[in-house]
């Protein structure tokens, strides 16, 4: 998937706090984690999929956690029937804790459902959590490129 570690920590920090202020803006309330970390609260998460366009992306996977953004997926439609994750981030107080799989197996479930027939996404060869997750979810790397991971739907 598009590779925690490839980004700066800024980059990515400004990734999951677009989702923050996106959520803010579509409820109409101010955020007051936006520009900061959110306390841990517990392990209740929900997964939210909102399948109209944001920004660039065909469809957006959040996780949630008491209703704050804490991780997200932008997924664009390829035009070879596959499903590309463009970005993902999750903030970092969450990282390890299982919510990236969760959207992946989202993201997944997703591809399935609308008929794409494969997944596929970029890690950076240095970022070995990522590379043990996407082969615990049944990706491979592609012969012809080490660093795009492809599941097979």
């Amino acid at each position: 998937m598009l590779c925690l570690d490839a980004w700066d920590e800024k980059s990515l920090l400004d990734f999951v706090t677009q989702a923050f202020v996106a959520q803010s803006v579509e409820q109409g309330t101010e955020n007051p984690c936006v520009g900061g970390s959110i306390p841990p609260e517990g392990t209740r998460m929900e997964i939210v999929i909102d399948s109209e366009p944001f920004n660039f992306s065909d469809y957006r996977i959040l996780a949630k956690n008491h209703g704050n953004v804490i991780g997200a997926i932008d997924l664009v439609a390829g035009d070879g029937g596959e499903l590309v994750i463009a970005e993902i981030g999750v903030d970092q107080q969450y990282q390890r804790q299982g919510v990236a799989e969760k959207m992946l197996r989202e993201a997944e479930e997703l591809a399935r459902q609308k008929g794409f027939s494969r997944l596929l996404s970029r890690v950076s060869l240095k970022n070995f959590p990522s590379i043990e997750l996407h082969k615990k979810l049944g990706a491979k790397p592609s012969h012809s490129d080490p660093k795009q991971f492809e599941k097979i739907l």
